[in-house]
């Protein structure tokens, strides 16, 4: 298939590779991109496990596993073409509630982790169908997002191991990945196996709860002690008495000492929905992301990609094909329809989700709104044609695109009779931040 991507977010950048979402022009279609690092694209280890990846994930289709759809080489470098998820990531709502998460939300969250570990470590390779014993090696917070539907996905395989066709790197049981996280037997040297992703699991599990990470010794007895103490103190909002204990004592056999005594992924699972059950059921887990997940995808989704500083490792993608003139010309027809409907200002949240789920809009269609008042442009504003609402709405959707022609535009409201429009459009000429919707 040829592609030809246009890049309309920046979502995150580490140590190797950085990851956006861009709009491809063939197909029509949104897709997240990872992409490999400019200068570690003669990285051999790097390139490999880059490889292996995108090799094991794609053999993978389980919906609570970021489906991976091809590697790409660009420019000598590697790109993951993956599915986008609309949403955040767990260390996003960790950070956004330091009073913790609901005990239903939370072991919701966990059993549809447990359940991608499982497909991972079963999921079949080649055609003998033998398993490719996946182990993440990684599971943290940031590697786990929720959608605005209320699905979790479980990311970032970039330093897992597994046995598969096609592999290219050597298996090593160095350490590896976020140290908070780690079980006590990899820093024991033991053999990785499918309990240490489970552990990884429990030490977010209790961070969903408590609303911060736990520091745990590696000697065994103070291990224990540590734990139990935490888990005594831990507030759990939402359940039952006996089903606080039920969460406490699946909780402390996720962060055994002992990986021997640990559960596997598919018991976590399963205790975490006898749990639920006895609670009353799985909760309305697309609810909790309108309510919690939404907020912070709209405050990450609508800056111009340009404008930020990782914008430079992906820009050589842009270039992969002609010149356009901005977006997705059908998402822009729809802002047209939307601005030429009378009192759009009352409906300004359903502009702002049409916005954030089409991230290739350009200020084109706003700059046309403005442009037909043009000749009436003082009387329009001046005469509070134009309520304070819709100009405010105006301003912070003109900030996410902002250019020369949006600048010389939003130069006119620093004249406007209301306090807070001209405050907005002050911020945005001296390239201060614009926050809140």
């Amino acid at each position: 298939m040829a592609w030809d991507f246009q890049i309309v977010q920046v979502t995150a950048a580490g140590t190797f590779g950085t990851v956006c979402v861009a709009f491809d022009w063939t197909s029509r279609r949104f897709y997240a991109l990872k992409v490999l690092k400019d200068r570690f694209k003669h990285n051999r280890k790097v390139l490999t496990r880059t490889h292996d990846e995108a090799t094991m994930l794609a053999k993978i289709e389980h919906p609570n596993i970021l489906k991976v759809y091809e590697m790409l080489e660009v420019d000598e470098r590697p790109v993951v073409v993956m599915e986008w998820v609309q949403g955040c990531s767990l260390q996003d709502l960790v950070d956004c509630h330091p009073e913790g998460i609901d005990g239903r939300v939370s072991l919701e969250l966990i059993r549809q982790s447990a359940r991608a570990l499982h497909a991972a470590y079963s999921a079949p390779s080649g055609a003998t169908g033998a398993p490719m014993h996946i182990i993440h090696r990684d599971i943290k917070p940031s590697n786990i997002l929720l959608s605005l539907q209320g699905g979790v996905k479980v990311v970032d395989f970039g330093i897992a191991r597994g046995d598969f066709e096609g592999k290219r790197s050597e298996t090593v049981s160095m350490v590896l990945g976020a140290r908070a996280y780690m079980a006590p037997e990899r820093l024991d040297g033991a053999p990785d196996g499918p309990r240490l992703d489970v552990y990884a699991l429990g030490l977010v599990f209790y961070e969903l709860l408590k609303g911060d990470r736990i520091k745990l010794s590696m000697r065994p007895n103070v291990h224990a002690r540590q734990m139990a103490d935490a888990l005594a103190a831990l507030e759990i909002r939402g359940l039952s008495p006996a089903g606080e204990k039920a969460l406490r004592d699946l909780l402390g056999h996720m962060t055994t000492y002992d990986r021997h005594k640990r559960p596997d992924a598919v018991q976590v699972e399963q205790r975490a929905l006898q749990i639920l059950n006895h609670e009353g059921g799985l909760p309305d887990m697309e609810r909790f992301a309108n309510d919690h997940v939404r907020p912070i995808f709209e405050a990450n989704s609508l800056i111009d990609p340009r404008a930020t500083q990782d914008y430079e490792e992906l820009a050589f993608l842009d270039a992969m094909g002609p010149t356009r003139p901005g977006g997705d010309p059908a998402i822009d027809a729809k802002l047209r329809r939307f601005l030429a409907t009378p009192g759009w200002a009352a409906r300004v949240e359903e502009l702002w989700t049409l916005l954030l789920l089409n991230p290739s809009w350009t200020a084109e269609p706003f700059i046309e709104w403005l442009d037909k008042r043009k000749a009436q442009w003082w009387q329009f504003w001046q005469q509070n044609t134009a309520t304070v609402p819709q100009k405010i709405a105006l301003l912070r959707i003109l900030a996410c695109r902002f250019d020369d022609d949006v600048r010389r535009r939003v130069m006119r409201f620093k004249a406007d009779p209301n306090p807070r429009v001209r405050k907005l459009a002050e911020q945005l000429l001296t390239a201060e931040e614009v926050t809140g919707f």
